[in-house]
Parts: C-alpha cells; sequence; structure tokens
C-alpha cells in the first residue's frame, strides 16, 4: 500500500522479474528475479543484478529502514549505457568498477563512492577520432562530483584532465 507521499509508512512486497533496456546491440538485463516486502518503509532486496550481453554486471544491494536508504551498488558497468544517457557519445566499449552507497531520507537521496575507469573507448559525435584508453577516477561525495586522473588517446594525441562539480538537488 502506497500513501502519497508518505514512503516511509509504505507496506506491501517488491517484486523485480523483468527488465531489459536494449539498442544497437547493446542489451542490458536483469540477471534473475528478485523480491521482497516492505514494511513500515523498511524493505531489503539485497540480490538485485543488471547484466550486459558482454557479460559485465552490477549488483544491487536495495533497501531501506524506517524511511532512509540503505543501498550499495558494486560491480563492472558497461560503457555501453553512456550511449543510453546522452546523444554525444555514439559509440563505446570497456567497463567502470562501481562502488557506491545510497543513504537519506527516501525523498532526500546522497550518493557517495567511487567509479574506476581503465581502458574504456568512447566515440563523440563531432570528433573524428575516438578517446582510446580512458583511465580516471570519479567521486561523489555530499553532492560534490570529482573527476581525478583523467587520460585518453585523442589522434596523435593526449587528452588529460582533472575537475569538481557542485550539485544541488533543490
Amino acid at each position: 500500500q502506497y500513501r502519497g507521499n508518505q514512503l516511509d509508512r509504505s507496506s506491501g512486497r517488491l517484486e523485480f522479474t523483468d527488465f531489459m533496456a536494449a539498442r544497437k546491440g547493446i542489451q542490458f538485463k536483469l540477471a534473475h528475479a528478485a523480491s521482497g516486502s516492505i514494511s513500515a518503509g523498511s524493505f531489503s532486496i539485497p540480490d538485485l543484478a543488471i547484466r550486459s550481453d558482454s557479460g559485465h554486471s552490477v549488483k544491487v544491494d536495495l533497501g531501506g529502514y524506517q524511511g532512509e536508504w540503505r543501498a550499495t551498488v558494486n560491480g563492472e558497468l558497461d560503457l555501453n549505457v553512456l550511449e543510453f544517457f546522452t546523444p554525444f557519445v555514439v559509440q563505446s566499449k570497456g567497463a567502470a568498477e562501481l562502488e557506491f552507497a545510497l543513504r537519506g531520507r527516501f525523498l532526500e537521496p546522497v550518493f557517495s563512492g567511487k567509479a574506476e575507469l581503465r581502458g574504456g573507448f568512447v566515440r563523440i559525435a563531432g570528433l573524428d577520432s575516438p578517446l582510446e584508453n580512458l583511465v580516471g577516477r570519479l567521486t561523489v561525495r555530499q553532492g560534490k562530483w570529482s573527476l581525478s586522473g583523467f587520460t585518453a588517446d585523442l589522434a596523435q594525441g593526449r587528452v588529460q584532465g582533472s575537475g569538481q562539480i557542485q550539485l544541488f538537488t533543490d
């Protein structure tokens, strides 16, 4: 039973039985069905996993306790996922190693963690040459997203970068 903006008072059952996102030979699927119950805003689905057709998978331990998120995301995310989120990435290969956590109130989530990129490939619309041998680390902490140690080969040269951006959720 769901009561509008009162997620912390919800009860019932959560089931993830089927999921697929596909595009131009890229496919992400739910690795297997996962379920759990919810009572007074507390729930646990410890074995939710999404797998790409290239074999990379991400495990999500999804849960909440008394209206607050208690979730983690770990594993290798196929870089092909970039093609779903931006039209600027027209081709991508490789994977990023993820270690993320989700905490905070249900309607005010707080993300933290890191993504490590080693040896990726991204072709961006408008560039003649792709970015190859991508390496870098993205960290997220208290709304601050930081990129460090970013390097890539581009045509006959090398690209390097780092920086931070503060995101506000209000």
